[in-house]
């Protein structure tokens, strides 16, 4: 260094650090996020030789017994909800405080 001071090997490894992380937000700006034209395709799952109501009670079951609760609906159309992790409650919401973040 101009004034004397000379550089150590731990100021070496700073800028390096330095250099990736911002490298990594270089990259991570540069790369940006896209979806697909239009709306993804639903995800579906098609099911032969049963009922709507067969279906539905053996989907109402494992939900269930993964940690969901049934929140509304029919034989037809199932809406089930699960709260969040903190991880996730930290990540897209869960400020409030009644809580947030049904999956």
């Amino acid at each position: 260094m101009g004034d004397g001071m000379k550089s150590t090997s731990g100021d070496r490894i700073l800028q390096v650090v330095w250099g990736v992380v911002l490298g990594g937000c270089f990259l991570a700006a540069v790369s940006g996020c896209s979806t697909t034209n239009g709306e993804a395709p639903d995800p579906g799952v098609e099911i032969h030789w049963n009922t709507p109501g067969q279906i539905s009670n053996v989907v109402h079951e494992v939900f269930l017994q993964n940690g969901f609760v049934s929140s509304r609906g029919d034989y037809t159309k199932l809406v089930f909800e699960k709260k969040g992790s903190l991880g996730e409650n930290l990540a897209y919401g869960g400020w409030s405080r009644e809580g947030s973040g049904c999956a």
